[in-house]
């Protein structure tokens, strides 16, 4: 098996993970908003993308996303031990007081692992973000 390295973020990854995220134009909108906001990375692996994930900064706030491969969400401990560094590193560096994440309100997998991530629930809401779906909001705070 091929090393896993942590590699800066780059659009292009988006388009190797399977299943695929974006379409292309979709692709590019998402890197034109999230590239330039804030630190992003990528868990390569024999030049392929595994998944992407990082942090939109605003006003000492910090907002996750990520989008994962099927094959990085065969891999849990890989996810879970990378993310569980970052995370308070990236509070640390960019001087945040806390880092929101949404979930799915049914996807009861990626609410567990925010909470052992040391995310806590804040509130359901309901049409998040324009669409008919109902997602929950995590919070992590800065020890």
């Amino acid at each position: 098996m091929a090393e896993v390295v942590v590699a800066a973020f780059e659009p292009a990854h988006l388009v190797d993970l399977e299943p695929p995220v974006f379409d292309r134009r979709q692709m590019q909108r998402f890197a034109a908003g999230y590239r330039t906001s804030g630190p992003a990375f990528t868990l390569m692996e024999g030049g392929r993308a595994l998944g992407s994930g990082g942090l939109v900064i605003e006003d000492g706030e910090g907002r996750a996303w990520a989008f994962l491969s099927t094959a990085l969400r065969g891999r849990p401990l890989l996810l879970h031990r990378t993310a569980k560094r970052a995370l308070p590193a990236l509070m640390q560096h960019y001087e945040l007081t806390s880092i929101v994440a949404e979930a799915h309100a049914d996807f009861v997998s990626a609410r567990r692992w925010l909470e052992r991530l040391g995310f806590h629930f804040e509130e359901c809401l309901p049409g998040f973000a324009g669409t008919t779906e109902t997602y929950a909001r995590y919070r992590l705070w800065a020890h």
